[in-house]
């Protein structure tokens, strides 16, 4: 808490205290109020005033105290906060050493006293670091992942699965690898046995760290739950084979919980390894070629987990030379977490039945594999009606996952959520720099089912950016509101704040010196303006060319 001294001269009433919403006042530090009264007797005596933050939404929060008095001019008192979620933090593997020879292996399994309590956990969030040892890191992408032992069927899950960068580690991205395991939650709690595993086949390898936030607030669901479909997942050789026939079982079925309202399916799917012939691009399986994974549930064929490009040159990992890490892949890049596909099955399946989940893919020719897990999720009812969250500030912002897409000048980018069991259809989005008092105001419509995502861009107005401060400190704010015209049932999710630089200007003209690599066909540039019009393209590049003394862009 924080103190403020009232007293007064000449009045003749008692004063008043009001504070606004996320504030309390105290007049002992003890029990606060959203109102408090200085008798007249002792308007004149200095009085202590505690005042302490108490936000219902996450990001910067502002208020006031007003204090007032018969015949007296209200003196009114300015108040600011952060709200932030509490965080619990825990790490596990902490600098583990995973190589190939010199006493090391390329696996770890140890158990962790993780958080006891998931009654008020909202979400999970898992980071894996990686850094070179001294004598540097490898020098190959290889395959990687963390599981977590089931102990009621002693099962490994796969919480998340990444490919190691060329040469380096992630120290690029501020905690390494992100990846969202609140699903998992009724694994992740007390005694948990992980496993990490690299496969490195040298004896330098990465020293990998495994920390885990969890992060309070209300959940969107009462009870999470994980069943396993298929894991052909501990190796890159532990892979479905492509091209050649296998006695792989990929048809199972699968109990749905009695109490369960939500379903869905979690596809992880990466390639590797080189069948023949090439597809006509040039492009090998089952690392190269782009294919489509079809999905059947109950003998029908119900999605597609299509493993086509993700932009791997974009990827902020980016000092992997002289690695061949900017081309894509199908599916993956290296030095990135594996992309992670989700399904909602609920209306396809019933409560306390058994669901039969089947996964196909067209057959070739030559030896590869796709390392393939199917995971299914049932939850609990959802705990909000109607509610809506903004899960991320795509733009503009410094998170480094953003740094070569992001722009302050156009178009702000955020990422939405519906987060109850109606079906979204509208939304209010307020957005605002520093702390301007006069936010910009979009009305979104469209139609999100419950826990469906959208990218929405936001409209540029010049006034948006009056407040800039024009240094590292400015924070792009954004707030959602009125889900359906109506009252949103959690406001801790319905703010977010992003800090960011402004863009460097450059003049009207000036050049660009670029070098292809190895595989020019994959690589190109473009330039766009504010408004995103195209004002340069530079494609149908030849292999290893240095283009001298560059291009000239007006």
């Amino acid at each position: 808490a924080v103190t403020l001294v009232v007293n007064g001269d000449n009045l003749v009433s008692d004063i008043n205290l009001n504070v606004s919403e996320g504030f309390e006042i105290s007049f002992d530090n003890s029990v606060y109020e959203s109102a408090l009264q200085i008798p007249f007797g002792n308007v004149s005596d200095d009085t202590i005033i505690y005042v302490r933050f108490t936000p219902i939404s996450n990001g910067n929060v502002s208020g006031t105290i007003i204090l007032s008095s018969i015949d007296a001019d209200d003196v009114e008192v300015s108040l600011s906060g952060i709200g932030l979620a509490l965080v619990h933090n825990y790490v596990a593997f902490d600098s583990e050493r995973l190589a190939f020879g010199g006493g090391y292996s390329q696996s770890s399994t140890q158990t962790f006293n993780l958080h006891d309590d998931l009654t008020n956990i909202e979400t999970i969030k898992m980071f894996v670091t990686l850094r070179c040892p001294t004598g540097g890191c490898d020098e190959w992408d290889v395959y990687a992942n963390v599981k977590v032992r089931d102990d009621a069927s002693g099962e490994l899950y796969e919480l998340g699965r990444y490919i190691t960068p060329y040469w380096n580690d992630n120290s690029q991205l501020d905690r390494g690898f992100e990846f969202d395991v609140t699903d998992f939650k009724s694994l992740l709690s007390g005694s948990t046995e992980l496993r990490i595993r690299t496969e490195c086949w040298n004896d330098r390898g990465y020293e990998v760290t495994v920390d885990f936030d969890y992060i309070e607030g209300t959940p969107d669901f009462p009870y999470y739950a994980v069943s396993r479909v298929i894991a052909f997942d501990d190796w890159s050789s532990s892979g479905v084979p492509y091209g050649i026939s296998h006695t792989l079982d990929l048809d199972k079925s699968v109990a749905i919980p009695s109490n369960s309202e939500s379903t869905h399916l979690r596809t992880i799917i990466s390639g590797w390894g080189h069948a023949t012939p090439n597809d006509s691009d040039g492009r090998g399986c089952a690392e190269w070629c782009y294919r489509t994974h079809d999905v059947m549930i109950n003998g029908s064929s119900m999605f597609q987990h299509n493993l086509g490009p993700l932009g791997c040159a974009s990827n902020p990992v980016s000092n992997q030379a002289p690695g061949n890490w900017q081309p894509d892949r199908a599916g993956w890049c290296p030095g990135m977490a594996t992309d992670v596909q989700e399904y909602d099955i609920t209306s396809m399946v019933t409560a306390g039945s058994t669901v039969n989940i089947d996964y196909g893919i067209t057959t070739a020719s030559g030896t590869s594999r796709y390392i393939v897990n199917h995971q299914l999720v049932t939850y609990g009812d959802a705990n909000f009606s109607l509610d809506a969250a903004v899960v991320d500030i795509l733009s503009p912002s410094s998170k480094i996952e953003y740094d070569r897409t992001s722009s302050v000048c156009e178009k702000p980018q955020v990422l939405i959520r519906n987060t109850g069991k109606t079906t979204l259809t509208s939304l209010v989005i307020e957005y605002w720099v520093n702390n301007s008092t006069t936010p910009q105001t979009f009305n979104w419509s469209g139609s999100l089912e419950f826990m469906e995502e959208e990218v929405v861009s936001l409209p540029r107005r010049d006034a948006l950016w009056d407040d800039l401060s024009g240094t590292s400190e400015d924070v792009f704010n954004v707030e959602v509101k009125s889900p359906n015209n109506g009252t949103d049932g959690y406001g801790l999710n319905n703010t977010l704040g992003s800090s960011f630089e402004i863009p460097d200007v450059f003049p009207n003209s000036f050049f660009i010196w670029f070098k292809t690599n190895s595989a020019a066909s994959d690589n190109s540039y473009t330039i766009e303006d504010q408004y995103g019009n195209e004002i340069f393209k530079l494609s149908g590049l030849t292999n290893n060319t240095n283009l001298g003394s560059g291009k000239e862009v007006h």
